[in-house]
């Protein structure tokens, strides 16, 4: 939920040498169908799609959307099904925070530092 284009960078480091990447920031809008919506804008006919996390549930929604411009796809940790309403409510001090400028310490809660490492470049990365 938290999650940017550093979470990948070593794949698109490697990647991008052969094939062109998008990396699509989901923060254009507040609903999934708002997200894929102006996602399927920037994106070619016909393209490869990955998604993580909340990412993940994005793509299932461009999916649906335009199945025949989908070569192929990888849905990485993520959960087809909305949350619970008692999943709902522990993240609403999160959201809360992160609405009111305080968005350290909403990432403080959702991302364990553990999680996290950093590589010479600076770049935080997954273990």
């Amino acid at each position: 939920m938290v999650g940017d284009a550093r979470v990948f960078y070593a794949q698109f480091t490697t990647v991008s040498a052969e094939f062109p990447i998008t990396f699509a920031p989901i923060t254009m809008g507040e609903r999934m169908e708002e997200f894929a919506s102006q996602i399927l804008i920037w994106l070619p006919p016909k393209f490869p799609l990955a998604g993580m996390d909340m990412g993940g549930m994005v793509a299932m929604e461009i999916l649906r959307r335009a199945p025949e411009r989908v070569t192929r796809v990888a849905f990485i940790s993520t959960n087809a099904q909305s949350d619970t309403p008692e999943i709902s409510a522990l993240r609403e001090p999160s959201i809360i925070a992160a609405k009111s400028g305080r968005l350290n310490d909403a990432m403080q809660t959702e991302i364990n530092p553990a999680w996290l490492s950093r590589d010479p470049t600076g770049w935080m990365s997954c273990r």
